[in-house]
């Protein structure tokens, strides 16, 4: 009896810790945008703009085919860069910094980066200022969104307070990182599987199908609402069209699928500004029937070459728990 007991009580320990395993994912979110000229004859003008903000999560299984990924943690401070004014001589990079971390590190880290990478902008640059911001607190996990098999996420929320680190001096430029972050979720708005198909466990390779047609107008103005006081003045964009992607299955490898979605529909959504590529990258772990890699990126620029990105990535750094069918 003592062994048999022993037995059920390492079968109960088993089952309790195996139901309390769970993959942990990274989701990037990265903008960049720019643009120079001249206005009203002679004043020119220097823009540049970047966000970037990173978040990780814990996913868990809510039904067959649907899971939640809640707020876990913040691995590495949020950053907005942006030149300040018209002329681009002066450069701002605000800093979301987690708990015991050196936002001038951090912030000439970024000023290094963005004077390498950029040397357009960088011959204009002859000041920088930083502003540090600090997280108040990590919310409760209730933060987070839902996701289907096939790549849709839905009840995107994550909220998560910053303020800046002298509180007697109140900053008027927008710095909402994990604002635009949560936002961005909403890429994610459509299935990478094909009309009727439920499971990516029923494709085969080199298949193809096309999207449902797919609209961005609502997160473009959800967004860039956030990034700049000044969008208040340009507001709203609206994509002429919608589009459709084009999906194909580009192999699969042992228990892991491979999906690539691309379209390049040159739909306006501001005067000369195009949606010029829309392109989603999809790999899916078909034994534990979940996402190993999920990545949007689209690019809106103009004749001219001005504009700028988006990019948006959920990856899994941790596997956990598996899901039953």
């Amino acid at each position: 009896m003592i062994k048999k007991g022993i037995i059920l009580w390492m079968l109960f320990l088993a089952a309790v810790q195996f139901a309390g395993a769970v993959d942990r994912y990274r989701y990037t979110f990265e903008t960049r945008a720019d643009s120079h000229g001249t206005i009203l004859l002679f004043i020119k003008y220097r823009v540049f703009y970047e966000c970037r903000g990173e978040v990780t999560f814990l996913r868990q299984i809510l039904s067959p085919g649907q899971a939640s990924y809640r707020l876990d943690s913040i691995p590495r401070s949020g950053h907005m860069a942006r030149t300040l004014g018209f002329s681009g001589r002066k450069l701002g990079i605000f800093t979301a910094n987690t708990p015991g971390g050196d936002f001038l590190e951090q912030s000439s880290l970024i000023k290094e980066k963005i004077l390498k990478n950029e040397p357009y902008y960088a011959r204009f640059i002859d000041k920088t200022i930083y502003y540090p911001y600090d997280i108040l607190s990590i919310p409760p996990r209730s933060n987070g969104f839902r996701r289907t098999l096939g790549g849709i996420q839905t009840h995107s929320r994550i909220r998560i307070p910053i303020a800046y680190s002298n509180p007697r001096i109140k900053i008027k430029t927008y710095f909402r990182v994990y604002d635009i972050l949560s936002d961005s979720l909403e890429f994610y708005n459509h299935s990478v599987l094909p009309p009727g198909v439920q499971d990516p466990a029923e494709l085969t390779e080199g298949r193809t199908w096309w999207s449902e047609p797919l609209d961005f107008t609502p997160l473009l103005n959800n967004t860039l609402i956030k990034a700049a006081r000044i969008m208040d003045l340009i507001l709203p964009f609206r994509q002429e069209r919608s589009f459709r992607v084009q999906y194909r299955v580009g192999n699969r490898t042992g228990p892991t699928l491979y999906l690539k979605g691309t379209a390049a529909p040159g739909v306006s959504i501001w005067r000369e500004y195009r949606i010029r590529s829309f392109l989603r990258e999809m790999s899916y772990d078909l034994e534990n029937r979940c996402p190993v890699r999920d990545h949007c990126e689209v690019i809106i620029r103009n004749e001219d070459g001005t504009g700028g990105f988006a990019r948006a990535t959920l990856e899994r750094i941790d596997p956990g728990q598996k899901e039953q069918p």
